[in-house]
């Protein structure tokens, strides 16, 4: 049995994943932020093996600490990275229209 970390666990690719993964008798951490408001594991919520953690993967200190003990990593979140210091980080998008 592996101790698997799935980051975007709870989108698409992590629905069909994650149900396999247990099935095969391994613990799987998923984190995801849920921004969908998806809830594409309810079969999987009471299975002991599962541990869902609500929060982003682009928290370094949120990683660090879901990442230790693991055995696998697999990455299915698609986040785009933080834009930090610039104008745009700091205002508002602006429209194309």
């Amino acid at each position: 049995m592996a101790k698997v970390l799935v980051t975007g666990g709870a989108g698409y690719i992590g629905s069909i994943f994650v149900p396999e993964l247990l099935r095969r008798g391994h613990q799987v951490t998923v984190i995801d932020n849920f921004m969908y408001r998806q809830a594409s594991l309810i079969d999987c919520v009471h299975d002991d093996n599962l541990e869902i953690v609500r929060g982003d993967v682009r928290n370094r200190d949120l990683i660090e600490k879901h990442i230790k003990g693991k055995d696998f990593i697999f990455p299915a979140s698609w986040a785009r990275p933080r834009a930090t210091g610039t104008r745009s980080a700091r205002s508002p998008p602006i429209s194309t229209r």
